[in-house]
């Protein structure tokens, strides 16, 4: 016989105290995963996006003229070696990043953007923060050891003395040129000596090369000079014997200058019977002057109009004849250029690198 379900209000009051304390753990689990989430939002840094492959400017401390002769430099050094070399300038590194060290945030900025080739790993990033007065300089992992003192070298020799002077364009350009005499051209040096890239032009093989071409041209001179020397009796009893010939060059030559001439008789026949023309009135000859007036100026969508007035000197004589000028031809709008693609190729920041502060 089944027992009877207590139907006391005890009962009831803890089935619904269990459900309601599983609903709370329920939703404690689920507020758990949107604090870990919003956690991770609040953690995560941002970095700027740059605009030039060169030099991004954003706290405004190079004149225009020093980032044209900045640019025409990392560019030329960018086609030359491939090494990307890029200068950054920021007010503040708390816009963006103020958890990070300073050396996080160069290499932060470094890998987001991907700078220097992906396989050399030879990338440079010039950071310098005007209000911060510090700067650093972030290699990418392919340099070796004697990196990071050729960077201090290059920061308290050409960077920082300026910067305590307050002259940010002239410690930039200084530093990066000092950057690239002392740690980019022994780089690639070396890259070149360990066979890992090629020179851009091997003075031995181009010398060799001209040597060769030199003696194949002397070889080919001296045989054209046999060649005449036994052949020059021959020559000139043909010549003897047979009349002057054409050649193509030579005849095509002559019609273009019988066409020519032509042309300037009738410009000239036609010149000459404008000028003596008699006139309508007193039959007088080389008198008649003629003038033209426009009425109206023609456009994109209508004809303009003209009149042309002929008068002679001698006597009253006066015709006044009317003409359409053409319609001016619609210019197309030129399409803007594209801009050119401002990504780098992929490199990745290494541990070596020097700081500097002012």
């Amino acid at each position: 016989m089944p027992l009877p379900l207590p139907q006391g209000p005890w009962f009831w009051a803890k089935i619904v105290i269990a459900h309601r304390t599983r609903e709370l753990r329920d939703m404690r689990g689920i507020l758990s995963v949107l604090l870990i989430v919003l956690a991770g939002f609040a953690t995560a840094q941002s970095y700027p996006e740059p605009s030039e492959l060169s030099v991004n400017d954003f706290a405004g401390i190079i004149g225009d003229e020093a980032e044209e002769r900045l640019t025409k430099t990392l560019d030329a050094l960018r086609e030359e070696t491939e090494v990307e070399l890029v200068v950054l300038t920021l007010s503040r590194q708390d816009m963006f990043a103020p958890d990070l060290s300073l050396k996080e945030f160069g290499r932060g900025i470094f890998d987001e953007w991907g700078i220097g080739n992906k396989k050399r790993d030879d990338g440079i990033l010039v950071l310098v923060l005007r209000a911060d007065q510090a700067m650093r300089i972030t290699l990418g992992k392919g340099y070796g050891n004697k990196a990071d003192k050729a960077a201090d070298k290059s920061v308290d020799r050409s960077f920082l003395p300026s910067f305590k002077d307050g002259n940010y364009e002239q410690g930039i350009e200084t530093g990066v040129d000092d950057l690239i005499a002392n740690l980019v051209r022994p780089h690639v040096a070396k890259l070149v000596e360990d066979g890992v890239i090629t020179a851009a032009a091997d003075d031995t093989g181009s010398s060799d090369a001209a040597s060769s071409d030199a003696a194949s041209t002397s070889s080919d001179s001296a045989a054209s000079d046999t060649t005449s020397t036994t052949t020059a009796s021959e020559q000139s009893s043909a010549t003897a014997s047979s009349p002057p010939k054409e050649d193509g060059k030579g005849g095509g030559l002559s019609i273009l200058l019988w066409i020519g001439g032509g042309i300037a008789a009738l410009i000239a026949f036609f010149t000459f019977k404008s000028k003596t023309r008699k006139c309508p009135s007193c039959g007088a000859r080389g008198t008649l002057k003629t003038a033209t007036n426009t009425l109206e100026h023609p456009t994109e969508e209508r004809s303009g109009k003209g009149e042309r007035i002929t008068t002679c000197e001698k006597c009253d004589y006066r015709d006044v004849d009317t003409y359409t000028i053409s319609k001016l031809e619609k210019k197309e709008p030129e399409p803007d250029p594209e801009p050119e693609p401002k990504d780098f190729s992929g490199g990745e920041a290494g541990k070596k690198g020097s700081t500097g502060k002012w």
